[in-house]
């Protein structure tokens, strides 16, 4: 962020001594003040030495995405490098990314000091070409900052993520759909629904499909936000199109998703938990192999437990199992997609929709 964000954050060189606690710091939301002060983190945090492929960045994480105890390895080898390669090109890419291993693994006050850390550093800083979708400084900061305004966000930071979004582009598909996720998640429904049309076409890191998952993204959002209208309006071109219209699996998820999503929006409003029975509900939607299976407990009026029953995604952490805690800490569907994981999110919360929606149709009937 700009130095007239209302954050103040703690200096880098805290960051490169954080100290090891042996206890958690907590999970949000936390206030503005906590936020920005100083993050005490786990043990498995301590840096831990790994060998280092300049040619190959990505290579300092391997697996992240396969379980917890790799999640945070990677963020463990990832703080490694950030503190002994500084002067790597390859520096801003590994400091972003250690960012998001943090926001990814709930350590938001940790996420705030690096992804600050990577707003402010100097425009002569060195940075690789390697990365067709991060290819200069800036293009690494800019997404920095909508990291940092979705951390705000769901820490219910409202004057903040305003004051972000201000700063940020709105030129791309991608650049709409990520800043009307904020806006959904601080209660401004107008202004994320204003945006979801032009949620769409070229933006998204994945270049080939970057249409279908911008659209996938914008349908789920419209859904959340309680606009049926719209939420079938923006699903129909490529509903239409029908399964098999692409061999991909990208492609095959995402029409399930959209598919699944608008049947659910066509069933009335989303279903208040309040209004149905205590039981456990049964849902399901297509992921990148095989349908992703939940079950929703429902007890007191609340959504007490997501479970994921059954699935055959490769990269089984991230999504599987940040979504499912997302949903029940916020009591509601309208979470932030993970990183990298946003059909396999997406799959996830269309899942806990139909379980959700089947089960209110059954107690009307």
């Amino acid at each position: 962020m700009s130095s007239r964000s209302p954050l103040r954050p703690a200096s880098w060189a805290f960051l490169l001594v954080l100290a090891i606690s042996s206890v958690g710091v907590g999970a949000p939301p936390y206030s503005r003040e906590e936020l920005a002060s100083p993050a005490s983190l786990p043990k498995w945090a301590r840096p831990v030495r790994v060998n280092v492929n300049e040619n190959k960045p990505w290579s300092v994480f391997p697996g992240s995405r396969i379980s917890t105890s790799q999640m945070r390895r990677g963020a463990a080898q990832l703080h490694y490098v950030v503190r002994n390669r500084r002067r790597s090109p390859n520096y801003p890419f590994w400091v972003l990314k250690l960012g998001q291993h943090f926001i990814d693994l709930e350590q938001d006050r940790a996420a705030y000091q690096v992804l600050t850390h990577v707003i402010r550093l100097p425009a002569d800083t060195p940075h690789t070409k390697k990365l067709k979708w991060l290819p200069t400084l800036d293009a690494v900061k800019v997404h920095s900052r909508f990291m940092l305004v979705r951390l705000l966000a769901r820490n219910g930071l409202k004057k903040e993520v305003i004051h972000g979004l201000s700063a940020l582009p709105a030129a791309t598909g991608y650049d709409a759909v990520r800043r009307a996720e904020a806006l959904a998640m601080i209660g401004d429904s107008e202004g994320a629904l204003a945006l979801l049309p032009k949620a769409r076409g070229g933006g998204h890191p994945e270049r080939n499909f970057s249409n279908v998952f911008l659209t996938t993204r914008a349908v789920t959002l419209a859904r959340c936000l309680g606009d049926a209208e719209l939420t079938q309006r923006l699903a129909k071109p490529l509903v239409d199109r029908g399964l098999n219209s692409q061999k991909w699996p990208q492609w095959k998820s995402a029409w399930s998703i959209m598919s699944t999503t608008a049947a659910n929006a066509a069933k009335g409003s989303l279903p208040d938990p309040k209004t149905i029975p205590e039981g456990a509900y049964e849902g399901e939607c297509g992921g990148f192999v095989a349908p992703i299976r939940v079950a929703v407990d429902v007890a007191d009026g609340r959504l007490s437990k997501v479970r994921i029953l059954s699935h055959k995604e490769n990269r089984s952490w991230s999504a599987l199992t940040v979504i499912p805690q997302r949903i029940c800490r916020r009591q509601d569907l309208m979470v932030d997609a993970v990183t990298g994981a946003t059909i396999t999110s997406c799959a996830v919360v269309a899942a806990v929709d139909q379980a959700l929606t089947v089960a209110a149709a059954e107690r009307a009937e």
